[in-house]
């Protein structure tokens, strides 16, 4: 084997010397890969977890920042507000309803024990408090123009502390989690971090699932730490979910695996695992989020702008892509009518369409019109003109 500069690596096969000449090949290989190959199920475990534990960013589980969306409820559209930190809710006027949905933070786990111990894993944390307002009529006429909001924080694995408290202003909060018990709140959407592998039992346990995605993995002689939980998505309203616990390792010196860190929002972290020389540490519970969901109606009649900056691209003999700027409107923005040759041709929520099935060498004509929620239809686009190629 050869090497830049220095002494051989720990574990090199080198040849003609006292040291290489006392392993064999298949001592010499053990130590070369530090005793990682194993069977089948092995490998299978350690393709398990890259698919059953949510990504890091930055050390902690991705969540989303804070983002306003039109999203769809039931027949109903509606603005919804996300907040994942400190931010300030408008009043929306043409609002009818809002509902708002306060998560507070989740706890993390507990460290597994160490040999001198009781030979337990770590228990896993509980999920923060979830309470839900709803404002119509007098109430929501009592909302004020702008409302604070702001957010609880998830706690590290292994502290005392009770996770943050979420709040819409003076109007509504849930508080955190404990290392005990979970937070407050009427939502009965409850969670448990996976606890951790023991002297008995080495595996971990899986954390909860969440509204959205499977729990965590508990970790196993594949794959030594509990797998993260998953965090909620763009326009999913709810928790995510919790994180597994670590596997237990009952050698003399050995370290137990880490809890997995608990998805966004208010998920609760794992439990670390049993370790004979330490236990693993706990994973992290998340913190909160605060959802703004803002039903509203149109009934002013006044239509949204004509749609504008028409343009083509991605012509072929039998396609082409047509976008333009969106609309505005008092309210929101319902689709686009899209006129082909003076024939009306399609109805869309984007910006942009794919014309298909056109004939080559053909000229083409695009005209697009606006329509709100409450059916207002703004003019007519100028014409875009283009011609398939040959």
């Amino acid at each position: 084997m050869t090497y830049p500069v220095g002494p051989a690596p720990d574990g090199a096969y080198v040849v003609g010397s006292d040291y290489g000449q006392s392993y064999d090949e298949t001592n010499a290989m053990a130590l070369m890969t530090g005793g990682v190959r194993g069977s089948f199920s092995d490998a299978q475990d350690r393709f398990k977890a890259e698919y059953i534990s949510a990504p890091l960013f930055n050390g902690e589980v991705v969540r989303l920042d804070n983002r306003i969306d039109e999203i769809v409820v039931g027949t109903e559209r509606a603005i919804l507000w996300t907040f994942s930190e400190y931010g300030v809710w408008t009043k929306h006027a043409a609002a009818y309803k809002v509902v708002v949905d306060v998560i507070s933070g989740g706890s993390g786990g507990s460290s597994g024990t160490n040999g001198s111990g009781s030979g337990a894993g770590g228990a896993g944390g509980f999920s923060g408090g979830w309470e839900r307002f709803i404002f119509t009529g007098a109430a929501l006429e009592a909302l004020p123009s702008s409302v604070a909001v702001t957010i609880g924080s998830g706690t590290s694995g292994g502290s005392t502390a009770t996770a943050g408290t979420s709040s819409f202003g003076s109007f509504g909060s849930s508080t955190g989690a404990t290392p005990s018990n979970y937070g407050s709140g009427s939502r009965t959407y409850k969670m448990r971090g996976g606890s951790g592998g023991s002297v008995s039992i080495i595996t971990g346990n899986d954390g909860s699932a969440g509204p959205f995605s499977s729990g965590g993995s508990g970790g196993s002689s594949g794959s030594i730490n509990g797998g993260n939980g998953f965090s909620a998505g763009v326009g999913q309203i709810g928790t995510g979910s919790a994180g597994g616990g670590g596997v237990g390792n009952t050698a003399l010196f050995g370290s137990g695996g880490k809890g997995g860190h608990g998805g966004w929002p208010a998920a609760p972290g794992g439990g670390g695992g049993y370790g004979g020389g330490g236990g693993g540490a706990g994973g992290n519970g998340a913190g909160g989020a605060v959802f703004v969901t803002v039903y509203v109606e149109d009934t002013l009649g006044v239509p949204p702008s004509t749609p504008t900056g028409l343009a083509v691209s991605s012509i072929t003999r039998t396609s082409a892509r047509v976008s333009w700027a969106a609309s505005i409107d008092d309210v929101m923005v319902k689709n686009y009518i899209l006129y082909l040759n003076g024939a009306r041709y399609a109805v869309v929520e984007s910006t942009y369409h794919d014309f298909v099935g056109l004939t080559a060498s053909t000229a083409y004509a695009v005209r697009v019109q606006a329509v709100d929620i409450g059916d207002n239809v703004s003019g007519l686009s100028t014409t875009l003109n283009f011609t398939t190629t040959a």
